[in-house]
């Protein structure tokens, strides 16, 4: 693969290309399956471009275990999502999965005002602000699917007998405030009254306790304070019902 096919570089010609790559201070670095291309805290002035083989980007957790939160395969563009993250210096990375050739530009000389005021990179910095928006679209989404698991697992853990697996939980609002908590109101579904009763406890007691363990979690993957509030509803029969299925993020073929 070729750095231009890249979306990085969608709508540059190839003489324009050649000449930013230059511009740019870009170079060309081989890794190996299982060796670290990047780690949040160094190198985070440079932007990269994947041109063979595989990566992926991934949480690092105190406890030694790992998780995924971006794949990626020929032409992905990485490196700033680390700035990004909020995470502690050493706290994430970028490993090679199968054995890769990476270009690497600086990103600064990309984001500066162009001498030459040409159109080309112009649209270079137009697809790196567009290919950022979609990564942060990305990571926002997956913050909210892994809410989602860590509230419903404490529910499962602390009502296993009780409750049967007619739950939902869905993230009704998550917002990061300046000083870098993470705000996040989250609701319960269930399908009886009866249950909701049982989740809510003796004066809110089972809810507060799946709320602090579920909080607890979420601020250990993501290394932040977080705020959490969680409400308790009822929607009778959800799973049976295909809108409410779809609302849930779920679908039917899930309750097959």
């Amino acid at each position: 693969m070729d750095c231009r096919d890249s979306a990085l570089f969608t709508g540059v010609d190839e003489a324009s290309c050649e000449n930013m790559l230059r511009c740019f201070s870009a170079y060309e670095q081989r890794f190996s399956a299982g060796q670290t291309i990047l780690t949040c805290g160094e190198q985070q002035d440079m932007i990269g471009v994947l041109l063979s083989g595989s990566a992926a980007l991934l949480r690092l957790h105190a406890d030694g275990n790992r998780t995924v939160l971006e794949s990626m395969d020929e032409g992905s563009v990485f490196g700033e999502e680390l700035a990004f993250t909020g995470f502690r210096d050493g706290s994430a990375l970028i490993e090679c999965r199968e054995d890769c050739r990476v270009i690497f530009m600086r990103y600064d000389q990309i984001t500066k005002r162009c001498e030459n005021a040409c159109a080309c990179h112009s649209q270079v910095v137009t697809n790196l602000f567009q290919l950022l928006s979609k990564k942060s679209l990305h990571l926002s989404r997956r913050i909210e699917v892994l809410a989602c698991r860590s509230i419903r697992e404490k529910l499962l853990w602390n009502l296993e007998k009780e409750i049967p697996h007619g739950t939902a939980v869905v993230i009704e609002k998550m917002k990061t405030r300046d000083n870098g908590m993470l705000d996040i109101d989250a609701t319960i579904f269930c399908e009886k009254e009866t249950h909701k009763r049982i989740i809510i406890g003796k004066n809110g007691s089972m809810l507060k306790k799946i709320s602090t363990f579920a909080r607890q979690d979420i601020e250990r993957f993501f290394d932040c304070r977080v705020f959490l509030q969680t409400w308790v509803k009822v929607k009778e029969d959800w799973r049976n019902r295909a809108q409410i299925l779809q609302n849930f993020g779920y679908d039917e073929k899930n309750f097959d």
